[in-house]
């Protein structure tokens, strides 16, 4: 989640929001099935390995959780990404 979601989600009450980084297995693991809903914007088309990635929210949510995963681009184009992003 980008600062800017963060901080305005911690305004309500109601959200308690976590920051952390999808690929830290021992983190990701501390919190399964820990969340009712979880958002990604912008970051999975940055992760080698993002089967894994989307495992590891998979965990994190309980039975019948919400994910909602922002992309810039829904094909590999080099012309949007460089050739280190996928």
């Amino acid at each position: 989640m980008c600062r800017l979601d963060a901080a305005a989600f911690r305004l309500d009450p109601s959200f308690e929001v976590v920051e952390g980084d999808i690929t830290d297995t021992a983190l990701m693991l501390s919190y399964a099935s820990d969340f009712e809903s979880a958002m990604s914007s912008n970051v999975f088309e940055h992760i080698a390995d993002d089967r894994a990635a989307m495992e590891a929210v998979y965990r994190v949510l309980r039975h019948g959780g919400l994910f909602v995963c922002f992309r810039p681009c829904l094909s590999i184009d080099l012309r949007c990404h460089g050739s280190g992003d996928r």
